[in-house]
């Protein structure tokens, strides 16, 4: 039986070997530029420019939005760092909440008075998914707000033939280390106004971006992750102390990739070029590795249809979905995930939450139970290039054997 690790990192060996070796050649800033170029022309948007984070990206975008309404619409079920973006940048977060099948903005949940009090709309395109982007942009028609699209998850899906991040008047992605798309950090701002791009343009060139060698403790880390899930070492080390931890009661991976909370930081910089020259390395490949990810998932889907005890996720028609995640929904997750362990599934309870109940946004506490709904019960499944199609089937009997249990 194969042991199966929750993630699997999109960067090959040689494409980690070329970043270090870049780290002595020193790309210059015209590989950022191409890269920018490159990227705006893939998502089909005028101006993109490269950033230092998503988060920080974000509250540039919402920095530059000019209206004397301060509310900004999201939905609840998030990462905190979204709602502190937004009241750093001295706006006011407007949680609606979830479609727990979607994992994204429940468009019935907005109302009138939320919509008048508000500059602006952030659209979560969760778990690489496009979210009811018709609905949205219905809304949008009518009242004129502006449309960012949180892409932070799912570069390279589309909708009705459009890619995610095309839609809005501004996009964010984000190219984490555990992306699908990934650069070992920084983030791209999408843009289709020409004075403010121009404008965001000119503030990232007048600072100095880091030096390569910035990217040292990335790369080392990087080829760590490769290495502990291969599936050979990960079986033999990895996988008994999951087994171990989780008779006590314990996920011992899940606190070690948990994004820390951090201040926003109100000065954006551009991330190292070897960051972008990676970039242009793994781009054109992207699609050819988001289609196995969409063919894995949707034949989960499809074999996991009419499963008991579980919720499945919901694909809007004409579009292709990248499945960053593949998420499904148990009441009793935890049980769950101890059987699919046993079977040699390694899953994860995930990170977001129910934003709109956290302290630290008390002020603009609201009801939002299908959000929590989300939080309480979702269980992410191991669906990446590395699996094989005799493995996505394995995992769909083991998840109806077990679920029926539950």
């Amino acid at each position: 039986m194969g042991i199966i690790p929750r993630f699997s990192l999109n960067i090959t060996w040689s494409e980690l070997g070329s970043s270090a070796s870049g780290i002595i050649s020193s790309p210059g800033p015209e590989v950022i530029s191409e890269f920018e170029k490159n990227f705006a022309s893939y998502i089909g948007v005028p101006h993109a420019l490269y950033v230092d984070s998503a988060r920080s990206g974000l509250f540039s975008v919402l920095s530059s939005v000019k209206s004397g309404r301060k509310g900004v619409i999201l939905s609840a079920f998030n990462h905190p760092s979204i709602p502190s973006a937004i009241l750093a940048a001295g706006l006011e977060p407007v949680f609606a909440d979830t479609d727990p099948a979607q994992a994204s903005i429940n468009p019935e949940s907005i109302s009138e008075e939320d919509l008048d009090k508000s500059c602006a709309v952030i659209i979560t395109h969760l778990y690489g998914v496009p979210g009811p982007l018709d609905e949205i942009l219905s809304l949008k028609e009518r009242h004129g707000f502006y449309l960012v699209e949180d892409c932070a998850q799912s570069c390279g899906a589309s909708y009705h033939g459009k890619m995610t991040g095309s839609f809005g008047d501004a996009a964010i992605f984000s190219f984490a280390l555990t992306k699908n798309f990934s650069t070992l950090g920084g983030g791209m701002i999408v843009l289709k106004d020409e004075s403010a791009a121009r404008e965001l343009e000119n503030l990232l060139n007048s600072k100095q971006a880091p030096g390569g060698s910035k990217l040292f403790s990335k790369i080392g880390m990087a080829a760590a992750m490769k290495v502990a899930t291969n599936p050979l070492i990960f079986t033999f080390s990895i996988y008994p102390a999951l087994r171990l931890g989780y008779a006590t009661g314990k996920d011992i991976l899940h606190p070690m990739f948990e994004e820390k909370p951090s201040p926003i930081k109100k000065t954006p910089l551009r991330p190292p070029a070897l960051g972008a020259a990676l970039g242009n390395i793994i781009l054109p490949r992207l699609d050819e590795y988001n289609k196995k990810r969409e063919f894995l998932g949707r034949k989960l889907l499809e074999l996991l249809k009419g499963a008991e005890n579980i919720g499945l996720p919901e694909i809007p028609d004409d579009s292709s979905p990248v499945f960053m995640s593949f998420v499904i929904r148990a009441k009793n997750r935890v049980k769950l995930a101890k059987a699919l362990l046993r079977a040699g599934f390694d899953t994860s309870p995930g990170y977001l939450k129910n934003c709109a109940g956290l302290p630290e946004f008390e002020n603009f506490h609201r009801e939002c139970p299908g959000a929590s709904e989300l939080e309480e019960q979702q269980l992410h499944l191991p669906v990446y290039p590395g699996c094989s199609e005799t493995d996505i089937s394995r995992l769909a009997r083991v998840i109806k054997k077990e679920a029926a249990r539950l």
